[in-house]
């Protein structure tokens, strides 16, 4: 097993935790404060007290976010490599990436500027960003986002943690200057990127960005408009984001999508065109439900007021949904991946008869089956997390089906049951997002096969 050092606000760090997710590196973190609250221990670690350090598992520590990032390419998944073979394009890559990294000292430039040297800061990091954009749209392979085309490389892995870091600071911390408007190729690829598991998975939200930038900059932040999460009423997948939002007491403006007749300009907000969406105020955005749940819960998280700690108080009807320790969060996402979502279409999907009851036998032992992880009442014991949010969801469909269709495979799952219950019993706004089993059988008529 790796350790890997690291602090979630360094765009440095976060190079190598993405690179580690995606060549499937096993890898330990071990969280760094940075700054006067880095413990003096560290430094028996990296001499330069900097994150990230990788230490192997002989013991022998690789420094640096780059050289951490070739050595995990290097080691692991040998299938797929972020540095392409052919020596033209690795230079091409090394080229654009030197000409990138003078954006760095720009970017950070703009964000520690006074009032009085704000409009040349920007200037310098206007003109930064525009070559910087001529450079990626000059040196790009193909028609896809990325700097390869459709192929994740070291490009991305070691631009995004930035782009994503200041997309939102600079605007916040600099009168409302958006980077955006000047490299929509550049941010083209952060969004695409948010799509992958491993970029998505990694990246801290804004109002964990915004507080802990605060320290480089010379003015407060302006007032952040409410992000806008887009959902629909009858998907369960919309309805997860829409139950962590609630649960967390996020502030967001609700815009109700009706998939079967979707706004024309829906694909620009996302283009999946699918439910749900969180975009903000400075165009970045979180995809897909399960990233959009984990998000609310790591916002929460954030304000250093109310979830420095699971045992902190918080506001009536507010829970601390996260999830912090390593193992834990293992286990909630082989139990989300375990959870049988497409068994209850199989149901849906199976032709009456001896069809129907053999996908109802298979669901009721699916279910039978993952209930037996339940650490009880909810998935890792007494305190609801964004695991439970997930397969809520799906629960309310599968309580639908003796009213839709007769047949109850969740009877089999009794803990399921139980889970359901105590989700249900939950304080605060989570049961204006709950509807009536006879509303679920009723959503779900068109998937059933006459």
């Amino acid at each position: 097993m790796l350790r890997l050092y690291t602090n979630k606000i360094c765009p440095f760090a976060h190079r190598a935790w993405i690179a580690a997710v995606l060549k499937g590196a096993p890898v330990e973190l071990e969280h760094v404060p940075l700054g006067d609250s880095m413990p003096a221990s560290y430094a028996a670690i990296n001499p330069r007290q900097t994150v990230p350090t990788l230490v192997l598992p002989n013991n022998e520590k690789v420094f640096e976010s780059m050289f951490i990032v070739e050595y995990l390419d290097a080691q692991y998944g040998e299938k797929y490599s972020l540095n392409p073979r052919d020596p033209k394009l690795r230079a091409d890559i090394r080229f654009f990436l030197d000409v990138a990294g003078n954006l760095t000292s720009s970017l950070y430039g703009a964000l520690m500027a006074t009032d009085e040297e704000l409009d040349g800061a920007i200037a310098a990091l206007k003109a930064q960003l525009n070559d910087t954009e001529k450079a990626f749209v000059a040196s790009k392979k193909g028609s896809g986002p990325f700097f390869l085309g459709t192929r994740v490389s070291i490009v991305e892995v070691a631009m995004y943690p930035f782009l994503v870091r200041f997309e939102g600071t600079i605007p916040a911390f600099c009168r409302g200057y958006s980077l955006r408007a000047e490299a929509p190729q550049l941010f083209g690829m952060v969004d695409a990127a948010r799509t992958i598991d491993a970029f998505a998975s990694t990246t801290p939200q804004l109002p964990l960005l915004i507080g802990a930038y605060g320290g480089y900059a010379k003015r407060p932040a302006a007032a952040q408009p409410l992000p806008k999460l887009y959902v629909a009423k009858t998907c369960p997948f919309a309805q997860r984001a829409r139950l962590a939002a609630a649960l967390t007491g996020a502030k967001v403006e609700f815009v109700w999508i009706d998939l079967a007749n979707p706004p024309a300009d829906f694909a620009t907000i996302n283009p999946r065109e699918t439910v749900p969406v969180i975009r903000f105020a400075n165009g970045g955005a979180v995809f897909e439900s399960l990233f959009v749940a984990k998000y609310f819960a790591e916002a929460l998280s954030a304000v250093p007021a109310l979830a420095a700690t699971e045992d902190q108080s918080l506001p009536a009807g507010v829970h601390d949904i996260e999830v912090r320790d390593s193992l834990q969060r293992h286990n909630a996402d082989f139990f989300i991946d375990d959870f049988p979502t497409s068994a209850l279409f199989g149901i849906l999907g199976a032709a009456p008869g001896a069809e129907r009851t053999a996908a109802v036998e298979a669901a009721a032992a699916a279910l039978k089956t993952v209930e037996a992880q339940l650490a009880g009442p909810f998935v890792l014991g007494s305190r609801v997390t964004w695991a439970d949010v997930a397969v809520v969801p799906f629960l309310l469909r599968y309580e639908s089906l003796p009213t839709l269709l007769g047949v109850d495979p969740l009877a089999a799952a009794p803990k399921l049951v139980v889970l359901l219950k105590a989700f249900k019993a939950l304080s605060g706004s989570v049961a204006e997002h709950i509807d009536t089993p006879a509303f679920y059988a009723e959503s779900l008529k068109s998937f059933v096969k006459a």
